[in-house]
C-alpha cells in the first residue's frame, strides 16, 4: 500500500510540474510575467530565475488542486499514530 502512495505522489508531483510547459506551448506570453517581478539577486541574476512566471505558478497550483481528488487526495486531515 506504501508503493501506491508513493506513486500517486510522484504523479502530482509530475503533473505540477509538467503543466506549466504545456501551458507555455498552448497560451504563448499570455501571463509569462517573472515571479520575482524582474528583481535580481546579490549576483545579478534573477531571484527565482528566469523562467519561473506567473502563470506557471497558476497553472501548477489549478492542475495539482484538480488532480489531487482524482488520485485519492483528500482534504480531511490524515491522523497519524504520534497525534
Amino acid at each position: 500500500m506504501q508503493l501506491q502512495l508513493m506513486l500517486k505522489f510522484v504523479l502530482l508531483v509530475a503533473i505540477a510540474n509538467g503543466t506549466p510547459v504545456i501551458a507555455e506551448k498552448l497560451l504563448g506570453r499570455f501571463l509569462s510575467y517573472p515571479l520575482d517581478v524582474g528583481k535580481t539577486f546579490i549576483d545579478g541574476r534573477p531571484i527565482f530565475g528566469s523562467s519561473k512566471t506567473i502563470r506557471g505558478i497558476i497553472v501548477a497550483v489549478m492542475a495539482a488542486s484538480a488532480s489531487a481528488p482524482v488520485l485519492g487526495g483528500a482534504w480531511t486531515r490524515v491522523r497519524s499514530r504520534w497525534s
